[in-house]
């Protein structure tokens, strides 16, 4: 499963910008393409300058198309299908500790969101006129022959986040970034329940949570009572089951889309569980 900042921040593929731990990048992708899966540890905003793409998480199904934004947390997708069309999206990385200097930078008050206003695995951004003058002075950028400065690409990132955190437009980005401010280590249970399901090593699984591997063996262990390997397996068997009875997808595609290296895994942890193959479970009786 590819960390999608990782491969970004190494490829020569595409044009990018990097300033401390902030990533900039002009993403161009084919039509067409086979199922895949990405994950980020890093929290980004994006921007969809052509083409559209499909990001599914186990709950939650998003179409992301030309002339949007999006603010797109932490955690993994899968890409089921690209359209027949060229994808590009301009993709902003930010991470935490820039987030919480700029909020101490420009002493931005945090406001105290009602609980309706929270930022779902994909969000959009609403894009008013001084959101999409910003989008477009960012694309001018990569269209130059001659890279900005350094110093310009910090501000950059800083009028975003400060416009979203000062505005009213995006209430739920804003109450996402503010609890980051707050709290130096995201919610672990948070982070599971979202995504158990992507195809991940306990060590990515931990980057992903912002902590070591022991460290985020002993708050798992302490907030779910079981080793995360044991609580992975029985979560992807549930999401397994619920996918035999209220789909049609075939085998393969519920063993992949829970979880699970291939079909053989999935058959054999399923016997081992239910005491039946998939196959005759999806057969018996309603």
């Amino acid at each position: 499963m590819s960390n999608l900042h990782d491969a970004l921040q190494k490829t020569t593929s595409f044009k990018k910008f990097e300033v401390d731990d902030v990533l900039f990048v002009e993403y161009t992708c084919d039509p067409g393409g086979p199922k895949t899966e990405i994950w980020s540890h890093t929290n980004y905003f994006t921007y969809v300058v052509s083409g559209r793409m499909a990001l599914k998480t186990p709950t939650e199904s998003h179409e992301i198309k030309s002339g949007e934004a999006y603010f797109i947390t932490r955690g993994g997708f899968i890409i089921p299908e690209f359209f027949e069309e060229v994808f590009c999206d301009l993709i902003i990385f930010t991470p935490d500790e820039f987030i919480r200097s700029v909020i101490e930078k420009h002493q931005i008050p945090l406001i105290n969101y009602k609980s309706g206003h929270k930022a779902k695995a994909v969000t959009p951004v609403h894009l008013d006129e001084t959101l999409k003058q910003y989008y477009h002075t960012l694309l001018t950028y990569f269209q130059n022959n001659s890279p900005p400065s350094k110093a310009l690409l910090r501000l950059k990132l800083e009028e975003l986040i400060v416009t979203i955190l000062t505005g009213r437009n995006n209430p739920g980005i804003a109450a996402y970034l503010s609890e980051l401010y707050s709290n130096h280590f995201p919610t672990l249970r948070s982070i599971m329940e979202k995504n158990y399901a992507r195809h991940l090593t306990l060590t990515e699984f931990a980057r992903l949570c912002t902590r070591s591997l022991s460290t985020f063996r002993r708050d798992f262990q302490i907030i779910y009572g079981v080793p995360p390997g044991q609580w992975l397996k029985e979560k992807r068997l549930e999401l397994g089951r619920q996918l035999l009875l209220a789909t049609t997808d075939n085998i393969e595609d519920i063993a992949f889309e829970s979880g699970f290296r291939n079909r053989t895994h999935f058959i054999r942890c399923f016997k081992e569980r239910y005491h039946i193959s998939p196959h005759q479970f999806r057969s018996q009786p309603s």
